[in-house]
């Protein structure tokens, strides 16, 4: 049993790796199972790479910030963060704040532009289909599409993977 465990994450390890090392601005990890996401986190942890846990650093800066002002803090909050980084590719996870409604983002579009200062590895939970982008499933309050064209995607260099199941690898 433990070395089929072992073989699972080496297995793992290596498909991630073919994403990790190809040349993009920003890598979207992509998956509806939240599960996955945080195995792909811990991998990619384990490779030394810096990491932003978003919903927990974006909430403690807008805590003092007045409603209508929150949406340009939360720009400015992400550009000052990713620009602390001396490494790169920085892992960007528990991005579920960036989609309130109150702040009024495109996070797709957030960091597309901030990938311009660091390079991106962001976990998003959500499907990538037919060149379209979501976030959540369509029964959750939050649930947001993106249709993408190759324009978008090419600069920056926006690389989208589904993470899907051992079995589909």
């Amino acid at each position: 049993m433990i070395n089929a465990f072992v073989g699972i994450v080496e297995m793992k390890t290596k498909s991630l790796e073919n994403y990790l090392f190809q040349p993009f601005d920003c890598l979207l990890l992509v998956s509806t199972q939240i599960n996955r996401l945080e195995e792909a986190s811990k991998l990619i942890l384990s490779f030394g790479y810096g990491a932003i846990y978003i919903n927990k650093g974006l909430s403690a800066a807008l805590l003092n910030t007045l409603p209508n002002e929150r949406s340009r803090a939360s720009h400015s909050w992400l550009k000052d963060t990713l620009g602390q980084y001396q490494e790169t590719p920085i892992l960007c996870y528990g991005i579920d704040l960036l989609f309130h409604p109150s702040l009024q983002l495109d996070p797709f579009s957030m960091f597309r532009s901030t990938s311009h200062i660091q390079s991106l590895i962001v976990l998003w939970p959500g499907e990538y289909h037919a060149n379209t982008l979501t976030y959540a499933l369509p029964a959750h309050h939050h649930y947001r599409t993106w249709k993408l064209t190759e324009t978008l995607l090419q600069q920056p260099n926006v690389i989208i993977q589904t993470i899907i199941d051992q079995e589909g690898d």
